[in-house]
């Protein structure tokens, strides 16, 4: 996930800085796959993928200062005590998860219903596909009938 993060975030600011377009993320990729053979994970669509997840991310100050802090901490070591901070086990459940399975709860609006899912695929070992499905049933809203 931090590396993902991390990619998302340098991909955004050069689109700020330098007004990319699209076709410099093929170039990228193009170019990333002919120096590592066998890269996999850097597909154009894939590093625009990155940025998005940033770009979401990166306006909750707690995933985003939390996740600026195990980067930049060598020991990787969880730094909860600040308030604005995810507590650690919101952390470490965030980061169990799959990039795959964080782009699918992407596309959820509501901030408190994507930490239900995050939780959920965490705590459940959900596939891909049963998110979708509890995605599309919205099970969140059948779980907050039951509180």
């Amino acid at each position: 996930m931090r590396l993902y993060f991390s990619i998302g975030e340098l991909v955004e600011i050069e689109f700020q800085n330098n007004k990319w377009g699209a076709k410099v993320l093929e170039d990228i990729s193009s170019k990333l796959q002919q120096e590592v053979s066998g890269l996999r994970g850097f597909s154009a669509e894939n590093i625009k993928k990155m940025r998005r997840f940033f770009n979401k991310w990166n306006i909750s100050p707690s995933i985003r200062s939390s996740l600026t802090t195990k980067l930049e901490n060598k020991e990787n070591a969880i730094s909860s005590t600040l308030s604005n901070q995810l507590s650690e086990v919101d952390l470490k459940v965030f980061l169990s998860i799959s990039f795959s399975k964080h782009f699918e709860i992407l596309s959820i609006g509501d901030d408190k219903a994507k930490w239900y899912y995050i939780h959920k695929t965490a705590q459940n070992f959900w596939s891909v596909r049963h998110l979708r499905t509890e995605i599309k049933n919205q099970s969140h809203l059948q779980n907050e009938t039951t509180q």
